[in-house]
């Protein structure tokens, strides 16, 4: 048979009854009950020496120890260091603080210096533009105080202030005036301004606008897009002129203006455009005693010349009265067709009668 041991111990052997058998048993772990299972004193020993009689070390003592007593811990008495105080007022402040200890942690020395801090007053101001405020302190206030700079900053066009960007990043302001490098966002783009009756000086002179306006310049449709250019600055350089680009139709308007003027432009020419010029033919044709034909396109790209002569239509001969002595032209007689020209020529002569007589007195005269 088979004989084992439980409980605190265990342990087991064979048993067939032939011969005597021995268990050998092991205490279970954690199975003996202090205080419960054992009786005595279980402390050993506690500090240094005989169990009974330890010491303590390092300001430390221990009674009590033995069988069945009451240990007590006390700590001695072992500082030399007599106590520290730094009781201070006015402008009187610890500058500096020193405490020793042995390898226990024990305080061995302790000491302190102090310091006399001056009241001087620290004025606080502010400088430049754009900001304001003021506050002082002194060095040994016993009172907290707030020094608060105000900026004036603000989006608005307002004069003497900082610039200030609005919520959505914009600020407004007059003229500003930099040497830019690089380009904006917008730095490429003209912005347009809505302006219906346009007049010399509704711009800056030097300066060129982009914009709407009324194609008639009156406040009414149709409407268009226009070029404003004022590129000179006096009245030395010309005109200012107006350029319009009709919105609703294809047109071309061109305005222009004495340099400056208040009043609204008025005078105008539009600009026709190729597709709008006719191409018919002019034929050129002489006829009734003038000759020569030939034709030109009204919009021709080249010079072209065109001849016209005058025919030789007269059946008249040439017409000679070659008379002497006492023959004379007493009548003449021309005849025209109805373009001036000679159909027909003639004359008639006669004779004075005096020619004899005058001979007569001649010859008496040389006599």
């Amino acid at each position: 048979r088979n004989i084992t041991l439980s409980g605190d111990v265990s342990g087991s052997a064979y048993f067939d009854g032939t011969a005597d058998i021995t268990i050998t048993t092991t205490v279970t772990t954690n199975s003996v009950a202090l205080g419960t299972d054992t009786t005595g004193n279980y402390v050993l020993s506690v500090g240094s020496g005989t169990p009974g009689s330890q010491t303590g070390s390092s300001g430390l003592t221990i009674s009590g120890s033995g069988e069945g007593a009451a240990v007590t811990i006390s700590h001695a008495d072992t500082s030399s260091v007599a106590n520290l105080t730094s009781d201070n007022s006015g402008t009187t402040f610890i500058q500096d603080v020193s405490f020793a200890f042995d390898a226990f942690g024990h305080v061995t020395s302790a000491s302190v210096v102090t310091a006399d801090v001056g009241n001087a007053t620290l004025t606080l101001a502010t400088s430049g533009n754009g900001i304001s405020g003021s506050q002082t302190f002194t060095a040994n206030s016993s009172t907290a105080a707030t020094f608060t700079v105000t900026s004036n900053a603000t989006s608005a066009n307002t004069v003497s202030t900082t610039v200030f960007r609005d919520t959505n990043g914009d600020f407004s302001a007059g003229t500003i005036t930099a040497s830019l490098a690089g380009n904006a966002s917008t730095s490429n783009l003209l912005v347009a301004n809505d302006d219906r009756i346009k007049a010399p000086n509704d711009d800056t002179a030097g300066r060129l606008r982009f914009g709407f306006t009324s194609y008639a310049n009156n406040n009414t449709a149709p409407y268009a897009d226009y070029l404003h250019m004022r590129s000179y600055t006096d009245d030395t350089g010309g005109n200012d002129n107006l350029l319009m680009f009709r919105k609703d139709a294809i047109g071309i308007r061109l305005w222009q203006q004495a340099w400056g003027s208040t009043t609204a432009y008025a005078n105008y020419k539009d600009v026709a455009f190729t597709d709008n010029i006719g191409n018919g033919e002019l034929t050129v044709k002489g006829d009734n005693g003038l000759t020569g034909t030939g034709t030109f396109t009204a919009n021709q790209s080249s010079a072209g010349t065109i001849t016209i002569s005058h025919a030789d239509t007269s059946s008249v001969a040439n017409l000679a009265s070659d008379n002497s002595i006492d023959t004379f032209i007493q009548d003449i007689n021309f005849t025209f067709d109805t373009y001036g020209h000679v159909t027909g020529a003639s004359v008639g002569t006669a004779k004075i009668g005096f020619k004899n007589k005058t001979q007569e007195f001649m010859n008496i005269r040389l006599l």
